[in-house]
């Protein structure tokens, strides 16, 4: 059961009169989750500038407004819906609303479902949790905090022998300084982190320092000192050898912590992360940082056993990664999902696209080489002709390297053209319209040699740019829209191929995400992954 409720609660009448329903069951009520209600683009607050110039980036972001009359009656109601679901029945509960959920909220999820939840997700608290109570036996864990209090530790270690996949984060703190403030403060995740990880031990089985408090199969951190993972001044967090899916999120420490789980000495590769088959990195490059973060991930990517699913997300001015090739002959063949996506900043004007590697078709040529199985991409690439231009021609050179990738199903280009608008010419040719006209291209030319051969095209899905932060928390981030922010806001369209008059399949798309993708459902494709990785900003 999905509750969205919207940013500023004004739909909570909705959730009122479905609990004071006596029609209304939840005998088979399993799963609960309490989630912001994404907002039609068309909805956001239009932000002209002063200069009366309508494509330029707006830097003022502002925090929606949590009105507490509003805050404590949706918690109140929750917690009248879950005494309503029969006792011990929720496996799931999630909230992942900007409204916090209260102490008391979670105290009621325990006292009547503390037997049956394996799975918790919980973005955003307030009140004094150094009381509370823990529900144990978790499977899965998610918990989006500044880890200001003892509740996460204590919550982590009493599940450390159920707990299978574990999400600890800073997400709120990274956008304060990344976002906000336009800082990436390595000395307070350090703080916290390492904070974290003293608690954690404090309360886990003291009895051997050596042995991993968890024995987890998916790890995700967000924002933290990834140097808690090698640490010996505290139990190790997790037993690395067990890790199936890894994901490392704006995390400082990245260089240390890579050479400690992931190295070769002489002709002898020594990897702790043997049955690792998913790794996700997104990592902002610090002034101080230089280039040894880029080195670190090559070295470690080289030396992994190979990889099904790669997601890498770089972004700094000086994040000049090289040629993939060395990466790609340890991990092409195996590899069936794909985003390497590279930026110098972030993008500020229409007209300008921070990419790292300007030649002709970027990573593409080296990616279709070694990656012949790939299901799903997720890369940018250069628009416009460049000196280096193939006889040819660009776009025909980028097409026909595509047609080299037979079992592709979902392409995601994660960088829009650069562009030159005038409030004239969007009245003429919208971007919205400009946008679709270049993925009908894509797809035409991309599926012909396909169609042509009489063989049916596998591209199901394409989507044009990339989600940031804004797209995937927008009813709880509220910014004004400009021209950019149009530009650059992630569309998704879902292809099908019917027959023309004479017989021959022709693409036909339609627009099924203008923004967050969430809401894409199984039945228009299940290979949507590389969508999820997202920039803060």
């Amino acid at each position: 059961m999905k509750l969205t409720i919207s940013y500023n609660c004004e739909n909570l009448i909705r959730l009122e009169n479905t609990l004071a329903t006596s029609g209304v069951n939840f005998l088979f009520t399993t799963r609960l989750a309490i989630l912001p209600e994404h907002l039609s683009p068309e909805l956001y607050i239009p932000t002209i500038s002063t200069l009366g110039e309508q494509y330029v980036y707006d830097t003022a972001l502002r925090q929606s407004c949590v009105y507490q009359p509003d805050n404590d009656s949706l918690n109140m109601l929750t917690r009248v819906l879950l005494g309503k679901i029969p006792k011990n029945q929720l496996r799931s509960f999630e909230w992942a609303h900007n409204y916090a959920i209260e102490p008391r909220t979670f105290t009621k999820l325990v006292q009547c479902h503390e037997d049956s939840l394996q799975r918790l997700y919980i973005t955003s608290r307030n009140g004094c949790w150094e009381e509370i109570v823990p529900v144990a036996g978790l499977q899965t864990l998610s918990v989006d905090s500044w880890f200001s209090n003892s509740f996460e530790a204590r919550l982590v270690a009493k599940n450390r022998v159920t707990l299978r996949d574990l999400t600890i984060s800073l997400e709120s703190f990274l956008i304060d300084n990344i976002v906000y403030s336009d800082r990436f403060n390595s000395r307070e995740h350090i703080v916290t982190s390492f904070r974290f990880c003293k608690r954690l031990s404090e309360y886990a089985d003291p009895t051997d320092y050596l042995i991993p408090v968890l024995n987890l199969e998916k790890l995700k951190i967000k924002g933290l000192d990834l140097r808690i993972l090698p640490n010996f001044a505290f139990q190790p967090l997790t037993d690395l050898a067990g890790l199936k899916s890894l994901t490392f999120e704006s995390c400082c420490g990245l260089s240390d912590a890579l050479r400690q789980m992931a190295w070769k000495f002489g002709d002898t590769i020594i990897n702790n992360l043997p049955n690792l088959s998913s790794l996700t990195v997104r990592h902002e490059q610090e002034q101080s940082e230089g280039p040894q973060s880029a080195w670190s991930l090559r070295h470690f990517l080289c030396n992994l056993t190979p990889l099904k699913t790669l997601r890498v997300l770089l972004s700094g001015r000086e994040y000049y990664f090289g040629n993939l090739r060395d990466i790609l002959k340890v991990h092409g063949a195996t590899l069936q999902t794909l985003v390497w996506d590279e930026r110098q900043c972030q993008r500020l004007t229409l007209d300008n696209n921070p990419l790292v590697i300007r030649s002709d078709a970027g990573r593409l040529p080296v990616i279709v080489e070694f990656c012949p199985n790939l299901i799903e991409l997720g890369i940018p690439i250069r628009w416009d002709d460049g000196p280096d231009v193939p006889v040819e021609g660009h776009k025909v050179h980028i097409f026909g390297l595509l047609q080299h990738l037979p079992r592709l199903r979902t392409l995601n280009i994660r960088n829009s053209p650069s562009m030159v608008f005038s409030p004239i010419t969007e009245m003429l040719l919208p971007i919205s319209a400009t946008l679709r006209t270049l993925a009908d291209d894509f797809v035409l030319h991309a599926t012909r040699a396909q169609i042509l051969s009489g063989s049916p095209p596998q591209l199901r899905v394409i989507g044009l740019g990339a989600l940031t932060h804004r797209d995937v928390w927008d009813g709880s981030v509220v910014y004004g829209a400009t021209g950019l922010d149009d530009l650059l806001r992630l569309r998704v369209w879902a292809i099908d191929y019917p027959k023309n008059a004479r017989g021959i399949p022709t693409p036909l798309l339609t627009l099924v995400a203008n923004g967050y993708p969430g809401n894409v459902g199984k039945e228009i494709s299940e290979h949507m992954s590389i969508f999820e990785p997202y920039w803060l900003s």
